[in-house]
């Protein structure tokens, strides 16, 4: 498979609120309750990615696609958590669960590494739901635990956890045996 992955754009926040819905539905079905799930939609995530998407935020954003399809994508910015160690975060990282598995989580993630690099950041944090199977693919990557919280989604009290990597160059360098293709 030929993934293009780019610096996301104001016109990619329907393709990218249509992957974040999907993935919130599938990954989070028995973890979050199915009427909080079945409430989210992707008029509203849309509207939120647009915002999110202006080029005056600070935050950046790569997509994934696929035959002209966002398949996947990747936000992050500045910490915003109380983890001064850490100085960036991923905030939101989704992949549409057909296109799990194939090395396109790590390219996102490197690429993101590599702005943050360019940025001056050393280290980067992700916070994850417990449940969620993601948490293998960070530690898999070399990220280690840092903390935990209980947070609440809807009517639902979880458990959230943050990894980081405090040298960010660690993903910046892993090696992935897939062959993807990337372009900015």
């Amino acid at each position: 498979m030929d993934f293009i992955i780019r610096k996301a754009v104001l016109e990619d926040a329907a393709g990218i609120a249509q992957v974040q819905v999907h993935s919130w539905q599938v990954t989070y079905d028995g973890i979050i309750s199915q009427a909080y799930l079945s409430e989210i939609n992707v008029e509203d995530k849309m509207l939120n990615w647009q915002r999110i998407l202006d080029p005056v935020n600070i935050a950046c954003t790569y997509v994934a696609e696929y035959n002209g399809d966002i398949v996947g994508f990747i936000n992050g910015g500045p910490n915003r958590e109380h983890y001064p160690e850490y100085g960036a975060e991923v905030y939101a990282f989704y992949i549409d669960d057909d296109y799990q598995g194939r090395g396109l989580g790590t390219l996102l993630l490197q690429k993101l590494a590599e702005e943050f690099m360019a940025q001056n950041y050393g280290s980067l944090m992700v916070w994850v739901l417990e449940l969620n199977p993601a948490v293998q693919f960070y530690k898999k990557l070399g990220a280690v635990f840092i903390a935990k919280e209980q947070i609440q989604i809807g009517e639902d009290v979880v458990t959230e956890q943050a990894y980081g990597w405090t040298d960010i160059y660690d993903i910046a360098a892993y090696s992935s045996s897939k062959s993807l293709s990337s372009s900015e």
